[in-house]
């Protein structure tokens, strides 16, 4: 009998690797196998172009667990999932783009923020905001580009952005308007643009600290309804989506007394989506006028704490053209409301019948534990 030989995977041929590796669609899989050596990671990061998208997963908060969250791959499934090493608690996520997660910690009012890639294992140190952070949306991949922007929307108004080295950040003055409270922004042909609550569009100009309006209010929204505006990219033009709440939300809500820790200690119940509706318009650039898309198509965006994302169902598996993919993203501790968000209003809106139906079933105690409960993450192996 001859000698039995042993190789290690290490040894792989590069080929035969090559070969495994360029059939792989799903970015966990690439995650995984980019973890198991540096020749491996090195094949790996060379084919990492046959993934046309990065495909969002969610990540979901663990309850009692401070220093972990699950990631669902996507399409979500309960039963398939993983941990990943993500601080809870105080850390709240406020954005996320490529695999990068931007963290605020609230710690004796310092302000404290941080980008954090847990995949790659990296962290990337911001300056102290002045007060606290609503929302934060990254330019580019601070894993490929050094001089990515962060632009953070502040919780009460205003915004201000930040590049790496920066020891401060630079606030934006707002051109006629004394109260702006903005909730999203988006990178758009090489330039940030931020909503505010009321659907007006601003662009930023970060060379003269500048913002300014450039698209009035929605005729169509009246003050009464309660709502949130995104910015996301579809088909290289500028789009504003609308998603319209429960206008009784008594269901939603729990009031939220002056006793105790209301973030911590406050009663909980299992409600029904808050979210009703979501209304896309594109943004016609030469009339400077909102058109109404009532078909998406092939595509399919995705809505929360992250940078907003558009996606086609063409390139990428799994996922359904003509829906809105969305998580709670509203701020959970709204003292001077009181109220407290319970997390669970997620799920997938179909924009042919304005139906909604459940993201996937997760425990329901994984949604209640912190601010936001799930966020889109796309993780990238590089």
């Amino acid at each position: 009998m001859g000698k039995r030989i042993t190789r290690k995977w290490s040894e792989i041929n590069e080929h035969i690797l090559s070969l495994i590796i360029s059939k792989i669609k799903h970015p966990s899989d690439h995650i995984r196998i980019s973890a198991v050596c540096s020749s491996w990671r090195s094949v790996a990061k060379y084919y990492r172009y046959t993934l046309s998208h990065p495909i969002p997963g969610l990540m979901i908060s663990i309850p009692r667990n401070p220093l972990q969250r699950k990631f669902i791959n996507f399409p979500p499934s309960d039963d398939y999932y993983h941990t990943i090493n993500v601080p809870c608690s105080s850390h709240r996520c406020r954005g996320s783009y490529g695999g990068w997660l931007v963290l605020t910690v609230a710690d004796n009012n310092s302000n404290s923020i941080y980008l954090l890639n847990p995949f790659l294992k990296r962290r990337r140190f911001l300056p102290n905001t002045p007060e606290n952070v609503k929302k934060a949306v990254l330019s580019s991949s601070p894993s490929s580009d050094l001089k990515f922007v962060v632009l953070v929307l502040f919780e009460s108004q205003g915004a201000a952005f930040c590049k790496l080295g920066d020891v401060l950040w630079t606030r934006l003055k707002i051109l006629f308007c004394d109260e702006c409270g903005f909730s999203d922004g988006l990178f758009f042909k090489r330039r940030f643009y931020v909503v505010d609550e009321h659907g007006k569009i601003y662009t930023c100009n970060l060379d003269d600290s500048l913002i300014e309006e450039i698209s009035s209010q929605p005729s169509d929204v009246t003050k009464d309804v309660r709502r949130k505006f995104y910015l996301v990219e579809i088909e290289g033009g500028l789009c504003r989506v609308l998603r319209k709440f429960s206008s009784n939300e008594s269901f939603y809500y729990e009031i939220a007394t002056d006793d105790g820790d209301i973030y911590n200690d406050a009663p909980y119940i299992y409600p029904l989506n808050s979210t009703v509706e979501f209304r896309v318009c594109k943004l016609d650039p030469g009339t400077r006028k909102w058109v109404e898309v009532k078909w998406l198509g092939e595509y399919a965006l995705f809505l929360g704490m992250n940078n907003s994302v558009c996606l086609s169902e063409l390139e990428v598996a799994g996922i359904e053209g003509n829906k809105v993919y969305f998580t709670d993203d509203r701020q959970r501790n709204v003292k001077d409301l009181g109220f407290v968000r319970p997390g669970k209003d997620m799920g997938v809106y179909n924009v042919d019948d304005s139906s909604i139906k459940s993201l996937c079933w997760t425990q329901l105690e994984w949604l209640t534990s912190t601010d936001p409960s799930a966020v889109w993450v796309a993780p990238l192996p590089w």
